[in-house]
């Protein structure tokens, strides 16, 4: 079976998946990269405004390092306000070993957010 890593990027950095998990099929990395968006900014999303959102995907690279799918963030936004996750359908293996955390990457969208209104004002 292919290792698939899934990271989570935007513009302020990646949340680098450095153990990788082995699924069956990209189709499989696909789902499981919709489980992790889950876990890992499921409660926060609905907080951050739309421009943040935006600088937010999903990738799911191979052991090569080629990317395989992007998930973008339209799609994470349509998964996240689907019903909660149940425990059978939680990601396959703890998310661990990352580089750089899921709230990091959220406080910079955040930033970037108000930094974009900010001129938008201005300009105004």
């Amino acid at each position: 079976m292919p290792r698939y890593f899934i990271d989570v990027r935007s513009r302020f950095g990646c949340d680098e998946d450095l153990e990788g998990i082995y699924l069956p099929s990209t189709r499989g990395a696909g789902v499981e990269a919709l489980k992790v968006a889950t876990l890992k900014l499921g409660d926060k999303w609905q907080d951050l405004p739309s421009e943040a959102k935006r600088a937010i995907a999903i990738e799911v690279v191979g052991e090569a390092g080629q990317t395989v799918l992007v998930v973008p963030f339209w799609e994470i936004e349509r998964h996240l306000q689907a019903a909660p996750l149940s425990e059978s359908q939680r990601p396959i293996r703890p998310i661990a070993g990352r580089s750089i955390s899921a709230s990091t990457l959220l406080s910079g969208a955040l930033l970037l957010a108000g930094t974009v209104t900010a001129l938008a004002v201005a300009l105004v």
